[in-house]
């Protein structure tokens, strides 16, 4: 996976028949007695063997199993922000005849279709785009006054206990978080700037492409997904989000 994008190893799962496997303490996928495949941990991904002959569902037909593997990965603060977005590639390597050959059991190294003619590869790629929320704290001041070191929770959850980030101001009054994907974040206020009172209310904010606003410099393109809103006037504090 690209920088932006950290692995979880212990998420990897083999699903057969409708059957969730996970790992053993040997990185060994088992069904029915049989081990069905071998992971290992790389740089940020994984490598995951199967043992084709332990796939076999019926003998005398020579079917396998359908397998759907799956595994999770966080958003980091490497993200890139934007229409490039952070890359999930995948190879598949497989024999072009199964009833031929060998399992292929090196799970630390790919296998090299170029040397082995009996081997094909294809791959995928997936971009798993991220987003950006921005803060801006002023006081309740004519003209507003700009507020630097208020904290702010970013939460999956309305009644904010799945804390995604936390966001403090710069010196300009300005939080900004890129650890949230496309969908709705609650934003609170949970440590107010000196002098200023706590503001309690908590704000929805819906991430999404729609939101996406485009500069153009030279042959850079940047994009800022920002979600503004305003809290109710209140004395001496009053923020926007």
């Amino acid at each position: 996976m690209s920088p932006g994008l950290t692995f979880d190893f212990s998420s990897l799962t083999v699903q057969i028949g409708g059957q969730n496997i996970t790992m053993d303490t040997s990185n060994n996928f088992v069904y029915n007695g049989k081990t069905v495949a071998t992971a290992h941990n790389t740089n940020n991904g994984f490598n995951l063997n199967f043992d084709y002959d332990n796939l076999i569902s019926n003998e005398a037909t020579g079917a396998v199993y359908n397998v759907t593997v799956t595994y999770t990965a966080v958003i980091n603060g490497s993200a890139v922000v934007g229409d490039d977005g952070n890359a999930n590639n995948a190879k598949l390597f497989y024999a072009n005849n199964p009833n031929s050959g060998s399992t292929y059991t090196d799970v630390e190294k790919e296998p090299d279709p170029e040397t082995a003619t009996d081997i094909s590869k294809t791959e995928d790629s997936v971009t798993i785009y991220t987003y950006q929320l921005a803060f801006m704290k002023v006081d309740d001041s004519d003209p507003a006054k700009l507020l630097p070191n208020a904290v702010f929770g970013i939460y999956k959850n309305r009644n904010c206990t799945e804390l995604v980030d936390t966001v403090i101001t710069n010196e300009n009054g300005y939080g900004v978080s890129t650890k949230v994907a496309a969908g709705t974040y609650y934003v609170k206020e949970i440590e107010a700037p000196s002098g200023y009172s706590l503001n309690g209310e908590v704000f929805e904010i819906t991430a999404n492409w729609t939101t996406a606003t485009t500069q153009i410099t030279g042959t850079v393109t940047s994009s800022t997904y920002t979600c503004l809103l305003y809290t109710s006037p209140s004395p001496r504090d009053r923020s926007l989000s």
